[in-house]
């Protein structure tokens, strides 16, 4: 059952799904009683939709909006948020056939109408909200949080302040807990769900988001190791059993050559120095074997490669079970550094994230320039919000960044979640960002007239 699932089994599940479930529409009728808009995904939608408008066309209303109304906590008020916003009628698509809309008689604040429908229902269910009690009525809140749960998508909103915000669909009772715990600056590892406070400053918000995201690279590279290590009992089980077995089943348990054992060993060793790199393992120090097998008088490879071959399929393992923490790990500092200079950022298990100078005397994140903060925080958001099916929306990614970093940021961030089913909508006046992705941007355009389409 999902519910019981962990957090790390759900990025697991994620990883295994075919394709994002991508937000294809939002619509808004009445929006402050001036604006409708029917924004429709351009192209392939399931990694990037750009949101491009006016100031004052209400973008950044649409954004929060679409986070409240698809928040699956349901006691953190998102539905009551909406209820303060003033708009005749707002939705959103998935992809798939999801739909989940709200509707008033007129463009007003206050009660509202929330309906919501899933491939396979014929009819859509309907929940009436009570804005005075905060609560849907006839206490029908949890149907509402069942269907968040089984549309199955994580949603983090980064706003253009830098606070960030995001809830959990399996676990948002925990994110209580969580809540309260860092109020209390008892800060845990992450668990799935991040709220950095309003109010924070901007040096505040990035030592968050760095804590968090080391604390979410260690958690992901440990389940890592223990796979690793089943991996390797499971392999020296078989070896024993059939040691232990008939006579000569030894003798076929491998079939070695001086030359497959050599080439074997020189490939692994050269693949853990990518691992060893960020302390994900040691490096396999591979000279002293090398030089006895070669050595070694052929009669005797049989018993050198019944010791060393087991060994070496449970480094494999080990490698292919911290494969994907790997790669999550160097995008992170690769792209990163691709746009830093005179400094650069460095990982390992034991020291994290760490920020140093081009002579690698260690930087604090307040001596970062406000666009080397704003970067590093979308960054460090971002791996967190890895491997599970996540909708990521940032206001404005472009601010404090200069123009060259401007025409790059999407293809970096894109870069280190390219395995993952994560899709972002972004907002933003950049011209470099939206020259770059032309096929993906949205503009935000008011309709002449409203039509219900999500119906």
């Amino acid at each position: 059952m999902r519910g019981s699932m962990t957090v790390e089994e759900m990025e697991d599940e994620a990883i295994a799904q075919p394709s994002v479930r991508s937000l294809v529409e939002i619509e808004v009728e009445d929006l402050f009683g001036a604006f409708s808009y029917r924004l429709l995904a351009n192209q392939d939608p399931s990694k990037l939709v750009i949101l491009y408008g006016d100031n004052g066309s209400g973008k950044t209303t649409l954004l929060e909006c679409t986070y409240h109304l698809i928040s699956p906590s349901m006691d953190s008020g998102h539905r009551g948020y909406l209820s303060r916003v003033q708009f005749r009628r707002f939705g959103v698509r998935f992809s798939g056939g999801w739909k989940i809309v709200i509707d008033r008689p007129e463009s007003t604040k206050g009660d509202y109408k929330l309906s919501f429908l899933e491939p396979g229902q014929l009819q859509p269910t309907v929940l009436r909200f009570d804005a005075e009690k905060g609560t849907f009525a006839d206490s029908r809140s949890s149907e509402l949080g069942s269907f968040l749960r089984r549309l199955n998508v994580e949603i983090y909103f980064l706003r253009a302040d830098r606070t960030l915000q995001a809830d959990s669909s399996a676990q948002s009772r925990r994110a209580e807990r969580e809540r309260r715990l860092r109020r209390a600056n008892q800060l845990r590892p992450y668990d799935g769900v991040i709220e950095l406070e309003a109010g924070d400053d901007e040096r505040s918000s990035l030592d968050q988001a760095i804590a968090i995201t080391n604390d979410y690279l260690r958690r992901k590279s440990s389940r890592a190791a223990n796979v690793g290590g089943k991996s390797t009992n499971s392999i020296y089980e078989d070896v024993v059993k059939k040691i232990g077995g008939p006579a000569r089943t030894l003798d076929v348990l491998v079939d070695p050559s001086k030359e497959s054992l050599e080439r074997r060993l020189t490939l692994l060793s050269e693949r853990t120095l990518d691992f060893a790199r960020f302390s994900l393992m040691p490096p396999l120090n591979a000279q002293d074997l090398l030089d006895t097998i070669g050595k070694a008088p052929d009669d005797r490879l049989h018993l050198i490669a019944s010791v060393l071959e087991p060994h070496l399929d449970s480094v494999a393992a080990r490698l292919d079970a911290l494969e994907s923490t790997q790669r999550l790990i160097a995008g992170l500092v690769e792209d990163v550094n691709a746009f830093f200079t005179n400094k650069r950022i460095r990982f390992s298990l034991s020291s994290g994230i760490q920020i140093v100078s081009a002579n690698g005397t260690p930087l604090a994140p307040g001596m970062l320039s406000s666009g080397e903060k704003h970067l590093l925080l979308m960054f460090c958001h971002t791996v967190v919000a890895y491997g599970k099916r996540t909708l990521f929306i940032i206001d404005e990614p472009e601010l404090s960044l200069n123009i060259k970093w401007q025409h790059k940021i999407v293809e970096k961030l894109l870069d280190v979640v390219k395995d993952s089913p994560m899709q972002f909508i972004f907002a933003t006046h950049s011209i470099e960002l939206l020259s770059q992705h032309l096929d993906k941007v949205v503009k935000v355009v008011p309709e002449i007239t409203s039509a219900k389409t999500l119906e």
